[in-house]
């Protein structure tokens, strides 16, 4: 009789990890590639657009990131409890995520003009952006599927599933920018169009697999899909106030540095690229966090959290590090690679230093944001996310003499405090997870 021993704290990260490095790299290396394609056209202007009508979007589709981060959460630990993939959770992702990409997006036509004009002010920057945004808003229901099919499957630790899809929709994306923008020069408009077309092929994709699986997409227990459709929505309802402050900071940060010139906006463009580079390659080890942390607490296993948190937090600290040191040594290289722009290499190259303290600044953020999701400790990141907004907010307010420096200051401050406050909350909550 064999019998299979438990993996070490390395071998539990890594089978996330390793999966989800190279699926969060493709996010920013996707925006790179926008970046890259528009800021070596003649005008700036496409580049702010693209980066002012991404950021709203994007906004937009985060604000349901719960769909991704809470199916995540909630799967994990049941299925540590049962050592079943629990289907209805699934179900239930997937019956809020088309409810509610079809009311935002019905919705968006009495509302989305006038907010693209509000974070892009400027005549033909406004123009574009609205159209860029028009054509992205259509992506609202196979985006928000996507949300809640890669949380479902992390949540059951299979991490290669969602790597596949999100390869496959930024490879799409990068062909639609090249042939659109690159060859066709369609400008911001060809960018949309060639995100929306990754977004809708890719979400056709995900269903597919999903029956390939045999995983079953419609329940006939309607009671019980009903009933814990309620919990589910319960449950996140915290964590969807939380992502909204989140992106309504990078939103502000986004159309207040757009209030102070197309250059200003070009350039905070190219470094917030940057910034997702090591944002997303963080967030890699919080996926594996969620998954483990809530099979762990489900399984009562007290030991093996506390071994695979440390764990993580060793990695997550020496890939910060290792992201600061380098921004500083390759930094202005990294800029010019993404725009021959003179005006807009000078004023990001003298912005460049904030982003280099960045990621040591969040990477608590990053740790603690995986180990609340896989606990279900919503409220609590909620309620550290409002203080962390707070700070931001204040910050702003009495930096306005320092202009993008005094936005950069509000910025780190924002992720800074998140660290701070998510690890002392995180001593607080964590002995109340085991019995």
């Amino acid at each position: 009789m064999s019998t299979t021993a438990k993996p070490t704290p390395n071998q539990a990260l890594w089978s996330i990890t390793g999966p989800m490095l190279i699926s969060n790299l493709s996010v920013p290396l996707l925006g790179i590639v926008d970046t890259a394609v528009l800021g070596h056209t003649d005008s700036p202007i496409d580049l702010a657009a693209v980066a002012l009508g991404s950021a709203l979007i994007t906004t937009l589709f985060w604000a349901f990131g719960f769909l991704r981060m809470g199916t995540t959460g909630l799967t994990a630990q049941d299925y540590g409890r049962s050592g079943v993939a629990p289907v209805l959770r699934l179900q239930q992702s997937l019956m809020i995520a088309a409810s509610a990409g079809a009311i935002v997006w019905l919705s968006s036509y009495f509302w989305l003009t006038p907010l693209s004009a509000l974070i892009a002010p400027e005549g033909e920057l406004s123009v574009l952006v609205s159209a860029y945004s028009e054509i992205r808003i259509w992506g609202m229901i196979p985006a928000l599927g996507l949300y809640a099919v890669n949380g479902w499957f992390i949540g059951i630790g299979d991490a290669k599933t969602p790597l596949k899809l999100m390869v496959l929709v930024n490879l799409i994306n990068i062909v639609g920018d090249l042939v659109l923008v690159a060859w066709l020069d369609y400008g911001a408009v060809g960018a949309a169009w060639a995100t929306l077309f990754a977004e809708v092929t890719t979400a056709l994709a995900a269903l597919l697999l999903i029956a390939q699986r045999r995983f079953q997409l419609f329940s006939r227990r309607h009671g019980a899909l009903l009933k814990g459709l309620s919990r589910f929505i319960q449950a996140n309802t915290a964590l969807m106030v939380r992502t909204l402050i989140l992106l309504g900071c990078i939103l502000y940060f986004n159309a207040r540095g757009a209030a102070l010139g197309t250059n200003i906006a070009a350039a905070n463009a190219v470094l917030y690229q940057l910034v997702a580079l090591s944002a997303f390659l963080l967030d890699a080890y919080a996926h594996a966090l969620e998954t483990f942390v809530g099979r762990y607490i489900g399984q009562d296993d007290r030991d093996q959290f506390q071994r695979f948190n440390r764990v993580a937090f060793h990695w997550s600290a020496g890939s910060a590090i290792g992201f600061s040191v380098a921004f500083a040594l390759s930094g202005p290289l990294l800029i010019q690679l993404m725009t021959d722009q003179a005006e807009t290499v000078l004023t990001a190259n003298q912005y460049l230093w904030w982003v280099v303290v960045l990621p040591i600044a969040s990477v608590l953020s990053y740790q603690y944001d995986g180990v609340f999701i896989g606990a279900g400790a919503f409220k609590a990141m909620c309620a550290v996310m409002i203080a962390a907004g707070l700070v931001f907010f204040a910050i702003i307010a009495v930096t306005q003499h320092l202009g993008n420096h005094g936005l950069w200051m509000a910025f780190l401050g924002l992720n800074l405090s998140r660290s701070i406050g998510m690890w002392l909350v995180f001593k607080q909550l964590a002995p109340r997870w085991f019995i």
